[in-house]
């Protein structure tokens, strides 16, 4: 297989690619709109279908490494040693004729912007499940307290049973836990 032919096929699986981290990045953003629903079933959706697109991803990654490699053996004068280099698209570009070229660029940036596209959106998904994370444990927290500074009577029981005078932390000096469903 020469380069012409490794370049179409690399072209081809580039821009598979790019349309598979397209549709991740949709999916990522309308899971993060589903999120403010809170309805189940919109909410697992999404995932069902992104790891799917993983999968695929995964499967064009490795036809776009084994093109890599095979490209790596035609440049003998380039490789130290032989498979261990990476091909570039701008090696490969430099071996082609110019519209070959142009469409294996063309489809090397789609797929790059594809892909920041996406981390750009795991990145966000990521900070608002921590923001999320830090505003429902505060939230819990000074209620909690604002209950107990209320009233030293929280109305609990430890798992024996006995009634608490202090079940929340740090509301009291009595041990013990809430009813854990055991009597």
């Amino acid at each position: 297989m020469g380069f012409a032919e490794i370049a179409a096929r690399l072209t081809a699986s580039l821009d598979k690619s790019s349309a598979l981290l397209a549709e991740m990045a949709a999916g990522l953003r309308s899971r993060r709109s589903h999120w403010i629903s809170s309805r189940p079933s919109t909410l697992a959706e999404p995932s069902v279908s992104l790891g799917e697109l993983g999968q695929r991803l995964e499967v064009e990654q490795q036809a776009q490494q084994a093109l890599s490699s095979e490209a790596a053996s035609l440049f003998p004068a380039l490789t130290s040693a032989a498979g261990s280099r990476r091909v570039r698209v701008k090696e490969l570009c430099a071996q082609l004729p110019a519209p070959a070229a142009s469409r294996l660029r063309r489809a090397s940036d789609k797929a790059t912007a594809a892909g920041k596209a996406v981390r750009r959106e795991l990145a966000l998904g990521e900070r608002l499940l921590r923001f999320s994370q830090t505003a429902h444990e505060n939230l819990i927290e000074n209620v909690s307290l604002a209950a107990a500074q209320q009233r030293d009577d929280v109305g609990s029981y430890d798992r024996n049973a006995r009634r608490l005078q202090a079940a929340l932390p740090r509301t009291g000096s009595a041990p013990g836990s809430l009813v854990d469903g055991r009597i």
